[in-house]
This record gives C-alpha cells, structure tokens and sequence, in this order.
C-alpha cells in the first residue's frame, strides 16, 4: 500500500475552497471499495475495534465518504461531512514500536469519524499516535504497518503530519503541499510530539548543541527518503508550484494522471517496467503496486455548497473520476464486490492490454463522458446553491442520489459497449456516446 497525495488551500486555488488530492496505490490482487458510513450515536462505555487494539468509543461519529481496501477496517482516505479531509502514505523510521499500535489507515478513519476541522483533526492525531502508537513492531506480519505520514485539510487550513511509533512533527500548510511515501519535514516544523527532542538526543539520534531538531535527519533510516518516492513527491511539488493561484479540481485530476508528461522521464505504462514510478501507476507488465483509486475533493467554505468527491477506480488516466456526495444513497455499484465498478474497471484495463489504439480511443470516449459528468455537477450546485445548508435538504439529498445513480448507469452503458466489442472503433469511426 502507498499514496501520493496533495492539497491547495484558497490562495493557491483563488477561489472560496480548497483541493484535496489523493491516489492510493494497492498490491496486485488486492480490492477496493468506496463507502459511505453514517455517522451514528454511542452509548458511554462503548468500545470500537481495530486490527490489534481496541479502543473506547465516542458518544457521535461523523458520516465519511471514503476509499477503503477490501478486508480493512481503516480507511486509505476520505471526506467527511464537516468538509474534512484526511490520508495517509507510509515511510520508514528507525524507531521501532515496542508493541502493536495502530495502522495509518485506522488512524484516518478514526480522525474522520472524530473531528470537525483540520486543527481539530491534527489533535486527535497526535493524541492517538501518542497514546497508542502506530508503525512497524518486532514480528509484526502486516506489511503496511510501517509509519506514516497524513495529510489533514478542511477549506481553510491544513497540515502535514509525518508519525514515528508514538513521534511525530507537524508541518502547517500555508498554500500548497504534496505527500508521498517519504518524510521530507527536517526543521521546518510547526509542532512537536513532547519530549521528542529530548529523546532524540538520549538515543544519540541528535547532537545535544542547541541546535533544532532535524525531525527525519534525526528519526529516517535514510534521510534522502526512497527515490521514487521523493521524485513524485518533488513532481507533484513542481506541477502545483506553477500552477498557484489557478488550482482547480480539473487539474489536480490531471495532476494525479501523469507520467512525468512532456519531460524526458516521461513514462508510458505500455511500453514496459519504467525506471521511475510516476504518480499514476498501472498493473502493467507486472508492475507493483497500481493505482486502485485517484479522489480529488472540493472542500467548500460555506454550508451552502455542497463537499464534492471526485473519485475515479484505477489509474484516473483510463477512468472517470465519478462526482460522489456524502449527503446522498450511495449506489451499491461501489461497494467493492467482484461485479462492482472497481472490478469491471479493472476487466477494461485487462482488455485493452498494451494495444495504443484501444487506450486512446477509451481515453477519447470516457473524456466526453467526464465532461457531461462536470456539466452535471454544475446544474446540481446552480440548483443546490439557493438552498441554506443544501445538503440536509430532502429535495437535494434526493437529486444528490439520482445524479450518481444516473452516472453509474452512463459508465456501466460506455463499459458493456468497450467489453462487448472484441475490436474497438477505428480512431476515424462513429464515436461512442
């Protein structure tokens, strides 16, 4: 498991919300699935649990719109109702858990379900890590339980957070931020796990000079992070550095679908393994992991407008990213199941196989369709904006259910029309509607 993920806060977007971006990359024969989880109301006492631990409950959970592995309680990353953000990608300290802790995904839905506002959610973070926390343990048998880093945003603020066992350092946002499976926060902190300076130095990991702590110089096992990692890290940097002040949710989709496009590293899956792993990656050629889902999510200032989620299954250069809202009946269609979406997405990219024709003519069809998908949601917020808290209103709720219901059945019509044909249309043909 690995994530590469970013946000743009308002000045970056020049708009009255902010972006949040992320694709979750999965081992090859692993599923996903996409939930939506009602908030719910506890009695005291009650308890929830996780892989290793079992924690006490809340007396009310928020409702989540989220991506989340088959088999996992966590979640990769998700929405919440208040506009809320959150998600995690993984790296390597040198600090070791002494016992189990939790996972970087049940880290996320636990602040998910917890939290109202990004500040908020970085106190129940830190508060959890501490408490209990999270990374790799002596005979540990999960692979991903290494540590992680999470990125926090609602529409006014965000925060970057890189965990070791129960360390950790926190980086405010100010304008914009990528995340990818490496720690890159040395002195530029913003908070501090208490003690960790001090810890730092009796383990001989910092020189006692009165210096400040250098958190990954101090904690990595290797400071330069992974190759791979640190270079789309540095990608996404690059990608939402020159576009600053004009973020909007079309790019940051585009943003999650490169290859490195138009440099010379760029690296197109049909052509064989590529030396470097770009933020898109695909189940091609036997390469490990793949994009399983690319979310990018619009975080709205004001009650008025409704959190949009735009989630697309599998690498987002072959797929749609479908507009998700959390107050609404999710279809059943994203559950995960062998017949579902995820699946029948993964069946197109198998059909294609690595024939340039066929991937261009699908990048064609399903280009069309994303933008009826964005016409759409442009006619639901002309219709949802008049409505105070628009979300809550029985009438939107009820066209926020049509409306992915009716995208569902659009994408499942253009699938049966692609799987059905054993050769697709010429690239000069009647275009497929």
């Amino acid at each position: 498991m690995g994530c590469d993920m970013v946000v743009a806060l308002p000045p970056a977007t020049g708009s009255g919300f902010s972006l949040f971006g992320a694709n979750a990359h999965l081992r090859i024969g692993e599923s996903l699935a996409v939930r939506l989880q009602p908030g719910h109301t506890f009695a005291a006492g009650e308890s929830v649990r996780t892989q290793f631990l079992q924690l006490p409950q809340v007396r009310q959970t928020c409702s989540v719109l989220a991506a989340q592995a088959r088999g996992a309680w966590g979640y990769l990353h998700g929405v919440n109702e208040h506009g809320l953000a959150v998600g995690c990608s993984n790296w390597n300290s040198r600090v070791k858990c002494s016992k189990p802790g939790l996972l970087g995904p049940e880290l996320v839905r636990l602040v998910l379900e917890r939290a109202h506002s990004a500040a908020q959610a970085l106190d129940v973070l830190t508060d959890l890590i501490v408490r209990h926390g999270q990374g790799n343990f002596p005979g540990n048998p999960e692979e991903d339980a290494a540590d992680h880093v999470f990125l926090l945003a609602d529409s006014h603020e965000a925060f970057a957070v890189e965990a070791a066992d129960n360390a950790w350092a926190a980086q405010e946002i100010h304008e914009v931020r990528a995340v990818s499976d490496v720690a890159v926060i040395r002195q530029d902190w913003y908070r501090l796990a208490p003690g960790l300076a001090g810890r730092a130095i009796a383990e001989g990991w910092w020189a006692e000079d009165g210096s400040k702590l250098d958190f990954i110089g101090a904690l990595s096992e290797a400071p330069v992070g992974k190759a791979s990692a640190l270079r789309r890290w540095g990608r996404a940097t690059l990608l939402l550095e020159q576009q600053n002040g004009h973020l909007d949710a079309p790019f940051i989709r585009q943003l999650l679908a490169d290859h490195y496009d138009g440099t010379h590293f760029e690296a197109d899956p049909l052509d064989g393994p590529s030396l470097i792993t770009p933020l898109c990656q695909h189940a091609v050629h036997g390469a490990i992991p793949a994009t399983a889902a690319s979310t990018v999510a619009q975080l709205p200032s004001t009650a008025t407008l409704p959190v949009i989620v735009w989630i697309a299954l599998g690498p987002p250069c072959i797929s749609v990213h479908f507009p998700l809202f959390l107050d609404g009946e999710l279809p059943i269609a994203y559950s995960g199941d062998p017949s579902t979406l995820w699946m029948r997405t993964r069946r197109l990219a198998d059909v294609l196989g690595t024939e340039t024709r066929r991937w261009v003519r699908v990048r064609e069809i399903l280009g069309r369709l994303q933008a009826r998908f964005e016409q759409d949601v442009e006619e639901f917020i002309a219709e949802a904006a008049p409505t105070s808290d628009c979300g809550r209103h029985p009438q939107m709720r009820r066209l926020a259910s049509s409306l992915m219901q009716s995208h569902v059945e659009r994408y499942e019509e253009s699938l049966q029309i692609l799987l059905g044909q054993t050769r697709l249309p010429a690239m000069a043909g009647t275009a497929v509607s």
